[in-house]
């Protein structure tokens, strides 16, 4: 008897087991569900460039908020890569477009933001994305946007 469980039924609720597995998994037979993949957002990865393009903005001042409610000012320096010399041009001549982009962005920022140093870089990624959006057609030119300095009054 102890043969017969061991060499008959015990595979047989082995290969019943296994081919429900594969019949719920969806591989063998069963109903063919469509799988939503949510794509991640695209990373840009910065390159390091012997000779980096580099098209510093003019000093920003900002308005932000401090603990009490206070207003207070932020002089603010950024910087932006990008791909080729002559995209530096096309950067200028649309420059009051990011200019008003970053304010937008930073006149939305409270006192302790910018007295963290993982919400400056968290900012500087909202920043990048901001400018990137900004260019959506083509943003390929964009390399990165850099912080230069942030002063506060």
């Amino acid at each position: 008897m102890k043969k017969l469980l061991i060499f008959v039924l015990l595979p047989l609720m082995l290969l019943g087991g296994g081919g429900a597995g594969l019949f719920f998994s969806g591989i063998l037979g069963g109903e063919e569900t469509e799988e939503v993949v949510e794509e991640a957002p695209k990373k840009r990865v910065r390159e390091f460039r012997e000779i980096p393009f580099f098209h510093e903005l003019a000093d920003m001042v900002l308005s932000v908020r401090d603990e009490e409610n206070r207003r207070r000012f932020m002089i603010m320096k950024v910087a932006i890569e990008v791909d080729t010399e002559a995209d530096i041009e096309f950067l200028k001549f649309h420059e009051a477009k990011v200019r008003d982009q970053i304010l937008v962005l930073m006149s939305r920022q409270d006192m302790e933001v910018l007295s963290d140093v993982n919400e400056i870089y968290q900012l500087r990624e909202k920043l990048e994305n901001s400018i990137f959006d900004l260019f959506e057609e083509d943003n390929s030119f964009l390399l990165g946007v850099d912080i230069r300095n942030v002063r506060i009054q």
